[in-house]
């Protein structure tokens, strides 16, 4: 059975520092409803996602590295649980730290969030860096330059990078003042590519627009491909990795920033989020059309994946699932795995809430 919680999406506000939401409310009805009032709430980019499902495996967008990720935002929230109890963690704050990055399917259902928000920025700039047909030595090249120069951006500031098989693609935003490292940064990657756009300096609910996605279902696949520390865990197989998606077009590699504020250590302990020690993120997409096509892109998806896997990448991210990890429950919940079991095990003794991927005791 699947319980559909969509009507579950209104926003309402408790003060002007809180609001509470259903966990269907998305983050484009959360950003216009509450941005023209000069807040935010960190989270995702993309128009259509639920704020329920971000929030309980971390969530992580284009403000991360400034404000945390959206679960470090989360006050309290109302559950159902498996014997039928509604509660609310403001009497179990031992759940409360459960759903902050772990709580996809596993422990209740969540009917209400209540969340802290905080001042929005003022605006956000982006800039973009394209390289065309770019081959494999020289996008490992470009990766590990970024690698190096990201690292030191400062904490308003995003960036990704991105190989296609025929491009490279750097995003940076921005959403404080342009200093030294950021110059550095635009001026060493401007220099070297072969398209350069700088957008206009822009309010944040227009600025953030431009990456809502699509409206629409899509056909595709994105799993993470494992968080890390440096370029270095990398290394030794991203020619392989490259060389992959060179031979298959439609697959994309992308890496993004992380650090900053999420490596907080009281957020560590208020949530159970397991990788904040990683500074980078990164995922794999792959996009066809046609159904036939759909078995030929799955499996080139999995031998790229197991690129990462003999390069000895552990550390994946639970709300870009892969059926195929093998020791998902570790990769996604590291250190904090038997903790959770022992909440698991207080609240859903009988697994009623399941899954391939949902935590069994």
């Amino acid at each position: 059975m699947v319980i559909n919680l969509s009507l579950l999406n209104q926003i309402e506000w408790f003060d002007k520092n809180s609001i509470s939401v259903g966990p269907a409310c998305t983050l484009k009805k959360i950003y216009e409803n509450i941005i023209p009032r000069g807040k935010y709430l960190p989270g995702g980019s993309c128009q259509s996602v639920g704020i329920g499902g971000l929030t309980l495996g971390g969530g992580y967008g284009l403000t991360s590295r400034c404000y945390g990720l959206t679960c470090d935002s989360l006050l309290e929230a109302t559950v159902v649980t498996a014997s039928g109890s509604i509660i609310n963690t403001k009497d179990d704050p031992e759940l409360l730290w459960a759903l902050k990055g772990a709580g996809n399917g596993n422990f209740a259902v969540v009917t209400e969030m209540k969340f802290d928000i905080q001042k929005a920025p003022a605006t956000m700039q982006s800039f973009k860096f394209r390289n065309t047909n770019t081959g494999i030595k020289a996008a490992k090249e470009i990766c590990r330059q970024w690698f190096a120069l990201s690292k030191t951006l400062p904490v308003t500031c995003f960036s990704a990078f991105i190989f296609n098989g025929r491009t490279t693609y750097i995003l940076l935003t921005n959403i404080g003042k342009n200093d030294t490292s950021v110059k550095h940064f635009i001026d060493n990657f401007k220099l070297s590519s072969t398209k350069y756009t700088q957008g206009k300096l822009l309010p944040l609910g227009q600025a953030l627009k431009a990456y809502y996605a699509e409206k629409i279902p899509i056909t595709f696949k994105n799993a993470s491909a494992g968080l890390y520390k440096n370029f270095e865990e990398i290394e030794p197989v991203i020619e392989q990795v490259f060389d992959l998606i060179k031979k298959k077009p439609g697959i994309l590699y992308q890496v993004n920033t992380l650090g900053g504020k999420i490596q907080s250590p009281l957020l560590e302990t208020n949530s159970a989020f397991a990788h904040r020690n990683c500074t980078y993120f990164s995922e794999l997409q792959a996009y066809w059309q046609s159904p036939s096509a759909s078995k030929g892109f799955l499996d080139h998806f999995e031998l790229i994946q197991q690129q990462f896997a003999n390069a000895g990448i552990q550390a994946q991210y639970r709300n870009y699932p892969d059926v195929n990890f093998k020791n998902w429950a570790r990769m996604y919940y590291g250190k904090n795995l038997e903790r959770l079991l022992a909440i698991k095990n207080k609240y859903d003794p009988g697994n009623m809430f399941g899954g391939p991927q949902a935590l069994k005791v």
